[in-house]
């Protein structure tokens, strides 16, 4: 089927009514594919899927569950339970073994205490353990290991507050040059007291919270990342009984947090997702002459770097493709064509990205007349640019080079032709 039989084509398990920008303005404009992934467990049957590990999500219910391999993750609010698309993310190993169970002996307990499965965990399973101070010293759990110069590292806990509100998370060790900490407030979801790190807490459900710190070391030497369950940010000892309830510790190499990787005994790798869609699945809708693509999207975390994809079109390799990409300094690329004859990046309307902030962007391509669109803003449009030629491929968020990005998507769109200025400021707006 070519791609004009395919104009009105319905994803299965999709809702167009549940699109966004207007009063159904994406469908309005009869694209040739539309992928709705909010209010949805099932993954278009074109899409190829695949990744070779088990991984966690947030699901319908607010908890976090396991996916099985190479089974979509469909994440959702744990609060307020609204969807939010689905979860594409790199491949990260959690560098810390047992990270449910502190009183495992792997967690060396510093003037502290723990007492294992007191309260429901945010997998709603009895597993969350109360962390308790000595009345003499601040108390601490710590799990040591070698980390190398120059890398970012993520550590992070679910916390929720007992007795207590706060937790704090502190790097020791020659590996970051001064003290590295940050506390985290379980009452109000804050952050306090952050030195020499970027923290973030996040809400979890049923008042448990996400807290993590990123680092970068400065040399490669033993690193004693601290987990803490305190009265305040000031550090004032405990009473010997109260505390507050940890779960979920992950340490990871990555300048974020990604979804949670339980481990028990050994390290645990969560492989990437791959999501793309080739032979007459692609052919079907595509436009070898002109086109418009469309995501309404969110990057998972930043540290974004030259060239990482957003969504794009290619011909197998990373010779020719057009469609979205970022940029250092968190920024977006838009549109980005690239071919055997020429090349056309063009950053405008300028945008500088917000971790898990969401954006609806567009980018249209015609011969020598390639313009994009975000957020209802159209920038200039490129006279330079050929289309490239033996496309095959659409692939959210990876290259066929294998690299891949940290995103949810909530919808992508393609129109088989070059949309006008207006109307991509419309389905963007």
């Amino acid at each position: 089927m070519s791609y004009l039989g395919a104009r009105n084509a319905v994803s299965l398990g999709v809702s167009y009514q549940a699109t966004l920008g207007g009063p159904n303005l994406l469908n309005k404009l009869s694209p040739s594919l539309l992928l709705n992934f909010t209010n949805t467990s099932t993954l278009d049957p074109r899409i190829t899927f695949t990744r070779s590990t088990t991984a966690t999500f947030t699901g319908s219910n607010g908890l976090i569950q396991t996916a099985a391999i190479d089974a979509p993750r469909f994440d959702y609010n744990p609060t307020t339970l609204a969807s939010l698309g689905l979860l594409i993310e790199e491949q990260r190993v959690n560098l810390w073994t047992y990270s449910e169970q502190f009183d495992n002996a792997a967690w060396t307990k510093t003037n502290s205490s723990i007492t294992a499965n007191t309260v429901i965990a945010p997998d709603g399973a009895l597993t969350g353990d109360k962390i308790t101070s000595n009345i003499s010293q601040l108390g601490f759990v710590v799990q040591s290991l070698s980390q190398t110069t120059g890398t970012a590292y993520t550590v992070s806990v679910y916390a929720k507050a007992g007795e207590y509100n706060f937790c704090q998370l502190r790097i020791t060790g020659t590996v970051v040059a001064s003290i590295t900490r940050a506390y985290f407030n379980l009452a109000n979801g804050t952050t306090t007291g952050v030195a020499n790190c970027t923290a973030s807490i996040t809400p979890a459900g049923n008042g448990w919270y996400r807290c993590s710190i990123t680092y970068t070391t400065v040399a490669t030497a033993t690193a004693s990342p601290r987990i803490y369950g305190q009265v305040n940010a000031s550090d004032t000892v405990g009473d010997g009984t109260s505390g507050i309830f940890i779960w979920g510790a992950q340490l990871e190499a990555g300048a974020f947090a990604t979804s949670y990787i339980p481990t028990v005994a050994s390290q645990v790798t969560r492989a990437a997702d791959f999501a793309s869609m080739t032979g007459t699945n692609f052919s079907s809708w595509y436009n070898a002459s002109a086109g418009t693509l469309f995501a309404d999207y969110a990057w998972v975390g930043l540290k974004l770097v030259a060239g990482q994809r957003t969504l794009i079109v290619d011909d197998g390799t990373t010779a020719n493709y057009w469609g979205m990409t970022a940029t250092s300094g968190n920024n977006m690329q838009n549109p980005v064509v690239v071919s055997s004859i020429t090349e056309a990046v063009n950053s405008t309307p300028s945008t500088t990205y917000a971790a898990g902030a969401y954006y609806k962007q567009a980018v249209a391509l015609a011969t020598n007349n390639t313009v994009g669109a975000i957020n209802g803003t159209a920038g200039t449009t490129d006279t330079v640019a050929a289309v490239p030629t033996g496309i095959i491929a659409l692939r959210l968020s990876a290259s066929s080079a294998g690299s891949t990005s940290n995103i949810r998507y909530r919808q992508i769109a393609y129109y088989p032709r070059r949309l006008a200025n207006a109307e991509l400021q419309g389905i963007t707006a």
